[in-house]
């Protein structure tokens, strides 16, 4: 992953995410064949997040001008479609967000994601 993704949670649970980064996996399904998946993630999103506990509960999200655009090349030549899912990245408010706070960082977790978001203090 190469960028940044920066998350503004105000005191009255306003929540902004500004994002600009990259994800770029490679595969190697056979010994002939190398895989190169580009997701580019940008622009920002935003709505409410109320803590109840060690969970935030996202209210009203707005995807604003977020996308994300997906590119996949098999031994350098562009593929129509792309082979394999990448990981959700995105919060909006479909699920709850699992959350933990230690020394200046936050990590979120999305319920039933299999990914984690860290965060740290700015």
């Amino acid at each position: 992953v190469q960028g940044s993704q920066t998350l503004d949670w105000t005191a009255t649970s306003d929540m902004t995410i500004t994002t600009d980064y990259t994800l770029t996996v490679t595969a190697q399904p056979s010994a002939e064949q190398i895989i190169v998946i580009t997701e580019t993630h940008g622009g920002s999103s935003s709505g409410k997040a109320y803590i109840n506990g060690d969970v935030a509960i996202p209210r009203k999200w707005s995807g604003g001008d977020f996308a994300i655009e997906a590119t996949a090349t098999s031994n350098g030549e562009a593929l129509e479609t792309v082979p394999y899912t990448m990981p959700r990245l995105v919060v909006d408010d479909s699920v709850g967000l699992e959350l933990t706070c230690s020394d200046g960082t936050m990590t979120v977790h999305p319920r039933g994601s299999d990914v984690t978001l860290t965060y740290s203090r700015g």
